[in-house]
C-alpha cells in the first residue's frame, strides 16, 4: 500500500482504531458479542452467508463449534483470516452504531486490508473474495511454517539461537517483544534452544511463515490477485497507517498487498510517527486486545481501550469506549 507524507494536523485529540491479523485469533472470540449485541450478531450473519457462497463453508460455525475453546489451535487459514475480519468488521460496525467512529486507522498485517473495508475505502464483498483467494493461494503455494512470540530481548535471542537467515523477524514489538517467522525446521531449532536456555515464548496460531522471504513464491500470484483490491485515494483523504510503511496509505495495488505480507511488521513504530499520538485513543478492535497490550508495553504513555479478551469482558469494554469517547450510548 502506497504511502504519503504525513497530513493530519498535530494537537488534537482523535480516535484511533487498531486492527490486527493472524496470530490474536482463537476460538468463541466476541461470542459474548455474537450473544447479546444486535448489530454485531446481524453483521456476522450476513458476512457468514456472503463467504458461504463464495467458498460453502460457515465461518461461524467453525469459530463457535461445541467442544471447541480458547486452549486449542484455531489455524484453519481460510476460515482464521475470514473469521479475523468478520469480528474487527462487525465491531466497527457496533461501535459506529453507538456514535464511535474512527479518526484514524492503523492496520497490523492482514489488518491493513480489513482497514480498508471499515474506512469504506473498497466494498465489503470485494475485501471478502480477496481473503478468499489469497487463503487458497497460500494453502496451495506455501510451504509449511509458522511464527514464535518471543518475550526477550534481541540480543538474548541471538546470543541462544544463533539465527540464520532461515528465521526471519516479522516484528519488533517492544524492546522484550518481537515475533519470528520461518519453516518448521528452523522453528524447531528456536524452540529447543530457547526451551534450554528459559527463554519465553509462544507458538502463535499459524501455519505459515507470513513477514518472511517464504512469501516469494506467492509473488506473481499476489500481484495478480492484488488487482481485485485497487484503490487510489485522492491526496489528503486518507485514513488509515500501514504497519509496514509507518505511512499513510493513498494506493492499494497488487505489489502492495503483496508488500503487507511480506515485509515486516513495524505497528509500534507507525503509532509512534502519528502526529501528537500521545494525545490521542486507540481503540483495539482486534481479538485478544494483543495490539493494546503491545501498546501498553512499548508506548504507555498512550490511552488504549480494549474490547475484546478471552474474558468475555466485551459489553463492559464497550460501555467503556462509549463512556471514555463521549459518544451516545
Amino acid at each position: 500500500m502506497t504511502d504519503e507524507p504525513e497530513i493530519i494536523p498535530a494537537g488534537e485529540e482523535k480516535v484511533v482504531f487498531l486492527l490486527g491479523g493472524q496470530g490474536t485469533q482463537y476460538f468463541g472470540m466476541a461470542r459474548s458479542l455474537l450473544d447479546e449485541d444486535a448489530v454485531f450478531r446481524s453483521t456476522m450473519h450476513e458476512l457468514d452467508r456472503s463467504a458461504a457462497d463464495r467458498c460453502g463453508r460457515s465461518v461461524l460455525e467453525y469459530l463457535y463449534a461445541p467442544g471447541r475453546g480458547f486452549g486449542d489451535r484455531c489455524g484453519d487459514l481460510l476460515m482464521t483470516n475470514l473469521g479475523l475480519f468478520f469480528v474487527e468488521y462487525s465491531l466497527a460496525r457496533s461501535l459506529d452504531d453507538r456514535g464511535v467512529r474512527p479518526d484514524l486507522l492503523v492496520g497490523s498485517s492482514l489488518g491493513e486490508f480489513i482497514a480498508v473495508a471499515v474506512a469504506g475505502h473498497l466494498p465489503v464483498t470485494d475485501v471478502l473474495d480477496f481473503l478468499c483467494e489469497l487463503s487458497d493461494c497460500v494453502v496451495r503455494t506455501m510451504p509449511p511454517g509458522g511464527m514464535i512470540a518471543v518475550l526477550a530481548g534481541l540480543d538474548q535471542f541471538r546470543e541462544v539461537v544463533k539465527p540464520s537467515a532461515d528465521i526471519t523477524i516479522a516484528s519488533v514489538n517492544s524492546d522484550r517483544h518481537f515475533v519470528i517467522s520461518a519453516d518448521v525446521a528452523a522453528l524447531d531449532r528456536a524452540r529447543r534452544a530457547m526451551v534450554a536456555r528459559d527463554v519465553l515464548h509462544q507458538d502463535l496460531p499459524v501455519d505459515f511463515a507470513f513477514h518472511s522471504p517464504a512469501v516469494n513464491v506467492m509473488n506473481s500470484e499476489l500481484c495478480r490477485l492484488g488487482k481485485r483490491m485497487h484503490l487510489q485515494l485522492p491526496a489528503g483523504t486518507s485514513r488509515i497507517y500501514s504497519s509496514r510503511t509507518c505511512s499513510l496509505i493513498t494506493e492499494v495495488s497488487g505489489e502492495t498487498c503483496r508488500q503487507v505480507i511480506r515485509g515486516p511488521i513495524r505497528f509500534t513504530e507507525t503509532v509512534s510517527r502519528i502526529p501528537s499520538y500521545r494525545s490521542h485513543r486507540y481503540v483495539d478492535l482486534s481479538p485478544s486486545s494483543s495490539l493494546a497490550a503491545i501498546l501498553n508495553s512499548s508506548l504507555p504513555e498512550t490511552e488504549t481501550l480494549p474490547v475484546i479478551t478471552p474474558f468475555n469482558a466485551e459489553s463492559q469494554n464497550i460501555r467503556r469506549v462509549v463512556e471514555q469517547l463521549g459518544a451516545r450510548g
